[in-house]
């Protein structure tokens, strides 16, 4: 049988309460990871104790580098730098692996040799029920024959529309194809994950297991486990304008310079995400940013359908 090396990547950042699950979740896997790193964003809350208390009685080698503060995915790239081949499974401190997560994914990877991205689904600790992707983002993946919930997204030079990604902290990657286009978009604050993988799908395929891989707590603050819209109606619609802003820049990345004539679906798809940055902009109360998103949404993709969508939007619904 053919080797998998894996190395578990957790970025933390002033999460030591938390982070000592999510390493045990590494520790407590049926197939070990060759080693962990642990990638320290300038943490300043007794992180490096946690760690090297934890390292002592390790049953795999732990390395620990602390940074100065960069944010998300300048810190993903340094647990990206520090893995030289096979895959890397970064996993969030907030977050803490299934037992059979690395078991799972190299049994697909031996068997999808041309799979630069294995991921599968997260559910909350309490349910252990799978996030489900959005339907119409499944349309680009296709069941594999013998496999049980296995689906498959075969290499494409060119994005034509957009598709699922599954979460971070429940995937291999291979982290060669990974440095190949360039790691993690550095001036993101969110969505750096999804426009990596995307970029990857353009030199190998991917491949979706939609079985639980992780589970992902509920901490105040993440985008994952987002803001109570009863009590801080605000605070959601701003987190959620955030959202949609950086699918807008995926998908502008994405893009390139085709025409709206040579991609249509995701100048569409473009406009989508701008109409509803512009929406929960307006309901936060910030109306000159609003006005700002609704005018790019009709210049991505000026049609009935957008002017539709975005009065709607605006000024029609509830919320």
């Amino acid at each position: 049988m053919t080797k998998i090396k894996v190395t578990a990547v957790i970025n933390t950042f002033n999460r030591k309460e938390l982070l000592e699950d999510a390493i045990m979740s590494v520790f407590k896997q049926t197939s070990s990871v060759c080693k962990l790193i642990v990638i320290d964003d300038g943490s300043s809350d007794g992180t490096s104790e946690v760690v090297a208390q934890i390292a002592k009685n390790a049953p795999i080698p732990v390395e620990y580098h602390r940074y100065e503060q960069s944010g998300l995915y300048p810190s993903r790239n340094r647990g990206l730098e520090a893995v030289e081949d096979g895959y890397i499974a970064f996993l969030d401190d907030d977050d803490a692996w299934v037992e059979i997560h690395i078991e799972r994914l190299t049994e697909l990877a031996r068997s999808f040799s041309q799979a630069v991205f294995l991921g599968g689904l997260i559910s909350r600790p309490e349910s252990n029920i799978p996030i489900m992707p959005a339907p119409h983002l499944m349309d680009d993946y296709h069941p594999v024959p013998g496999f049980y919930e296995v689906y498959q997204r075969t290499r494409s030079r060119e994005l034509e529309h957009i598709f699922f990604v599954g979460h971070l902290s429940a995937a291999l990657i291979d982290a060669v194809a990974a440095r190949r286009v360039g790691g993690f978009d550095s001036s993101m604050k969110l969505r750096g994950d999804v426009l990596m993988v995307w970029e990857l799908s353009r030199v190998g395929d991917i491949v979706l297991d939609k079985r639980v891989h992780a589970w992902a707590k509920r901490v105040p603050g993440s985008l994952s486990s987002g803001v109570d819209m009863a009590c801080d109606p605000v605070g959601f619609h701003r987190i959620r304008a955030r959202a949609c802003f950086w699918q807008a820049y995926a998908i502008r990345k994405m893009i390139d310079d085709r025409s709206r004539s040579k991609a249509p679906l995701m100048h569409q798809q473009l406009s989508d995400e701008l109409i509803g940055c512009s929406m929960h902009l307006r309901r936060a109360g910030e109306r000159s940013e609003s006005l700002q998103k609704a005018m790019e949404a009709l210049k991505a993709y000026p049609c009935r359908r957008t002017a539709r969508n975005l009065l709607g939007a605006l000024f029609f619904r509830s919320g």
